[in-house]
């Protein structure tokens, strides 16, 4: 949805304020040196295009319209508490007597300090719903990366289960000496190297699932529950580190903040992996892709003459499981680097907080004892 938010200084007498936006009618706020005017009551809100107040403006009054441009979503209505219904507010405000304004000095108070919230805003706060608004980059890559390499572990699961083909003289998927006059070994893969494969997928599976909890966290996602970092937290310590680290090292870039933040920016690396799977061929040129395999046909795909040849070898086995490994150990060192990162972030954060008792002793009560009574040498040098 657009908003706008328009200003106006008045003109004596002037009723009239053409907005720079065409406006929803029932979704606009009118503000007259920051109080809120009623609508039909203070001001008629009608055409889309005007505000007319019902009186007229002293010269120099602040008029402020803020609200929805024509087109845009209309947000559902809100029909349930209000917002100080949600803070638990439970009390006959006729008690309060005149501290509840004091004199209408209440009414000043909020002229002087006005606080706009755009229609929407007011609604969020209100309902506390805030999801949706942020979304995790790697989300779709996560889930196919995951999907790829369940199925890699399944089908070398159910050839284990099978006890692997067994090659036997006469057998239709015998594989042949030679084929275009080329040697051809028998080198099945192993059922050890089949597990050690499962094995490397089941890891790689269980580090995704961490991934992706991680990356929903530090993207805004999801709070954390824990110590570990999300979007709020990281970027609150990141901006204070990056000036000390301006400061200290003369680092002037924004890396002090991103350094929690650097498994959202391993998406093309992910990527590549995930079409490097997609079209790896085996040692004999066939697509090692699980979508095409069976257990009647995981070693061998017929050539047409009743014979077939060696799909999956002992050394594609070794080679995929050495790829799952090399994908697990970068989303495993990203994930650890960013929760790491933000730890000695927070961390330095509590040293400087010590630094700042040392060197930010202004009450006379503190320098007596310090000085006095508590302070080392060390510390008195300071003062």
């Amino acid at each position: 949805m657009a908003s706008f938010t328009d200003f106006f200084v008045a003109d004596e007498g002037q009723v009239s304020f053409e907005t720079t936006k065409e406006y929803v009618p029932n979704q606009i706020d009118v503000y007259r040196n920051g109080i809120k005017l009623t609508s039909n009551t203070d001001v008629i809100i009608t055409s889309g295009l005007f505000v007319v107040l019902n009186s007229p403006a002293s010269s120099g009054d602040e008029i402020v319209i803020t609200g929805l441009t024509a087109g845009s979503e209309i947000p559902p209505v809100y029909d349930g508490p209000s917002f100080m219904d949600k803070l638990g507010f439970n009390f006959d405000k006729t008690k309060f007597d005149n501290a509840l304004t004091v004199n209408d000095l209440s009414k000043e108070f909020y002229r002087l300090n006005p606080y706009s919230f755009k229609p929407w805003e007011k609604e969020l706060i209100k309902t506390s719903d805030f999801s949706g608004y942020y979304q995790n980059p790697l989300d779709e890559t996560i889930t196919d990366l995951k999907n790829k390499i369940i199925k890699i572990r399944n089908v070398a699961s159910e050839v284990v289960i099978a006890n692997t083909p067994t090659y036997t003289t006469g057998s239709p998927f015998l594989p042949p000496t030679k084929v275009d006059g080329a040697e051809i070994p028998n080198e099945k893969a192993s059922a050890n190297s089949l597990r050690v494969l499962m094995a490397s997928s089941n890891t790689l599976i269980a580090s995704l699932t961490q991934f992706k909890s991680h990356t929903d966290r530090i993207s805004g996602v999801v709070s954390s529950e824990t110590d570990n970092p999300d979007y709020q937290s990281a970027i609150s310590v990141g901006t204070t580190i990056a000036y000390y680290a301006n400061s200290i090292d003369g680092v002037d870039d924004f890396s002090p903040i991103l350094g929690s933040f650097t498994s959202l920016f391993i998406k093309n690396d992910m990527i590549t992996y995930l079409n490097n799977l997609n079209n790896l061929k085996g040692e004999k040129g066939y697509p090692i892709d699980p979508e095409q395999w069976s257990n009647s046909n995981y070693y061998t795909a017929n050539t047409g003459a009743g014979v077939g040849v060696l799909l999956f070898t002992e050394r594609d086995s070794r080679e995929l499981t050495e790829t799952i490994n090399t994908i697990s150990t970068l989303v495993e060192t990203r994930r650890f680097h960013d929760t790491n990162y933000f730890n000695k972030s927070a961390a330095t954060l509590e040293e400087f907080n010590k630094l700042l008792s040392l060197t930010s002793v202004d009450s006379p009560v503190e320098i007596v004892l310090l000085r006095d009574l508590i302070g080392t040498d060390k510390l008195k040098k300071l003062l």
